[in-house]
């Protein structure tokens, strides 16, 4: 059975798994009253996080990832719920590479519309979708 916590005593274990499955940017983790780190652990195991900024009644999510073993078994959207329904925002933003389609659709599944782009925003040259959730 898996687990929402908030913590920081997982931070070697985010930007390690930072590195691994993303672009490996995070490297080091502000833990503060805007900035807030969920981890989902099974039998006490990490198995992946959710890092974001909280202001007011807005979040912006900077990175959320899981290891590939726990990818598709609603890890993911245990982490997003948890974030909203503990903090209660308006609005959840994000970007996402045009070239992460399985990010993007995760993010339409859970109700995510993009409202904007920025071209050739990335290092790659891929564009960047910018989404918003709302209540």
């Amino acid at each position: 059975m898996s687990k929402i916590e908030e913590s920081n005593l997982y931070n070697k274990e985010v930007i390690a798994l930072e590195k691994e499955r993303l672009t490996g940017t995070i490297n080091d983790l502000v833990i503060d009253d805007n900035h807030k780190l969920l981890v989902a652990l099974d039998s006490n195991k990490f198995c992946g996080y959710l890092y974001f900024t909280n202001i007011l009644d807005e979040i912006e999510i900077i990175s959320i990832c899981l290891k590939q073993e726990y990818e598709k078994k609603g890890l993911g959207k245990a982490l997003f719920e948890h974030m909203v329904n503990v903090y209660k925002p308006s609005n959840v933003y994000l970007e996402v590479s045009s070239n992460n389609l399985n990010a993007y659709n995760f993010y339409l599944r859970l109700g995510f519309v993009t409202y904007n782009k920025r071209f050739n925003y990335y290092s790659d040259k891929s564009d960047a979708y910018l989404m918003k959730w709302s209540r």
